[in-house]
């Protein structure tokens, strides 16, 4: 069975609460396939402004809100997603199962 976990942002934010989740993880690894998604909108929402990139957020009638996205917005998304946290939540992971594994 694969066991899909979602690592919310404002887990990533607090490094304690990181901590435990990805202990969670690897215990949860080690008899279950595992992949980990991860969100993270408010570190792109930061990195943006201070980049200079003011986000545009829009609310639908049905009271959902979402993050216009521009070409720009979209780079830095994907430079933040991509590029910052699914690298630290990767090496994290590895600390925790003792080096990089091959599937």
């Amino acid at each position: 069975m694969t066991v899909v976990v979602k690592v919310g942002g404002d887990i990533i934010e607090d490094e304690a609460s990181t901590l435990r989740v990805l202990e969670d993880v690897k215990e949860l690894a080690s008899r279950e396939r595992v992949v980990v998604v991860h969100g993270g909108g408010d570190l792109v929402t930061e990195i943006a402004l201070k980049l200079g990139k003011e986000q545009v957020f829009v609310t639908s009638p049905e009271g959902f809100r979402s993050r216009y996205t521009d070409r720009e917005t979209a780079e830095i998304y994907s430079m933040v997603m991509s590029g910052l946290i699914n690298k630290r939540l990767v090496v994290a992971l590895q600390l925790r199962a003792g080096g990089p594994r091959r599937s």
